[in-house]
């Protein structure tokens, strides 16, 4: 008897190692599935809505997918009370992936954050190239594709400055995309950015208004503005940036740093609408 209670155990863990992959997969499913089978139920689904793989690859809607239960399934468990991970799991994989690719073909050359140089002469933007597919749901988010471009103020002489470098494999200390908050120094020769290297943090980069001269500065989440006016204000060309702050003897906490154009801290900003109402903000 023992020996049949085994055999059907074994039979019953070949079948279920050996599940047939289908097309009504959910994110239960997708838990459960070897790389191989990931990549099959991809191309069930490109085959049903004749997607081409090589414009389209297998591995970067597969990345993009894991990325997605990734960021869910910890936002689920971090705030429970507004994110319910059933939700997430029982959505069919098929729905994701044409998600993803209608958002890759919607991403394509739409232009954004577009900004003024101080002089009115230039024109400083974001050009998407491709979506990230879970942008929608967590925000700002790695895997954006995009880069920095400029034109003349009448729209003319458009060129590419920054392009990205992000890959699969990508160290995100060195990560140079998903661009956000573009701004000018006053004096128009730097131009700051953001890239979004986590879920939950991001660098802050200085260039040249040609794109050249990329130095990293800081960490930080937004550019609340930089300090323009008169070059006699003190703090003349400075960046106030929203950053968390970590420490190992209290809680992170989210504050206002006020940093020079060369990315040294100067203090934390308390009363950031105080601030602002005494020095011009660009």
């Amino acid at each position: 008897m023992k020996g049949i209670y085994i055999c059907v155990v074994l039979i019953a863990i070949s079948l279920f190692a050996n599940a047939e992959v289908t097309i009504d997969a959910r994110g239960y499913d997708w838990q459960k599935y070897t790389v191989q089978e990931k990549e099959q139920l991809i191309g069930m689904v490109y085959h049903q809505l004749g997607i081409d793989n090589v414009q389209y690859p297998l591995q970067e809607t597969l990345g993009a997918l894991n990325t997605y239960y990734m960021i869910a399934l910890k936002k689920a468990k971090q705030e429970p009370e507004k994110y319910d991970a059933d939700f997430f799991l029982k959505e069919k994989c098929s729905k994701l992936i044409e998600d993803i690719i209608k958002k890759a073909k919607e991403g394509t050359g739409q232009d954004i954050g577009q900004k003024l140089s101080p002089n009115g002469k230039q024109i400083v933007f974001i050009r998407e190239i491709r979506i990230s597919p879970i942008t929608s749901f967590t925000g700002w988010v790695p895997g954006d594709y995009d880069e920095v471009w400029t034109m003349d103020a009448y729209g003319r002489n458009k060129r590419c400055i920054i392009t990205n470098n992000y890959s699969p494999n990508q160290d995100m200390d060195n990560y140079l995309g998903s661009f956000d908050n573009l701004h000018w120094s006053p004096d128009g020769q730097y131009i700051y950015f953001l890239c979004q290297n986590s879920a939950s943090n991001a660098i802050l980069y200085r260039a040249n208004r040609d794109g050249a001269n990329i130095k990293r500065l800081s960490h930080g989440h937004g550019i609340s503005g930089v300090v323009g006016g008169s070059p006699e204000d003190e703090y003349y060309g400075y960046i106030l940036v929203d950053m968390k702050k970590y420490s190992e003897n209290q809680p992170n906490r989210w504050v206002s740093v006020l940093l020079t154009s060369d990315g040294k801290e100067i203090t934390e900003i308390k009363d950031v609408e105080a601030f602002w109402k005494e020095h011009k903000k660009i």
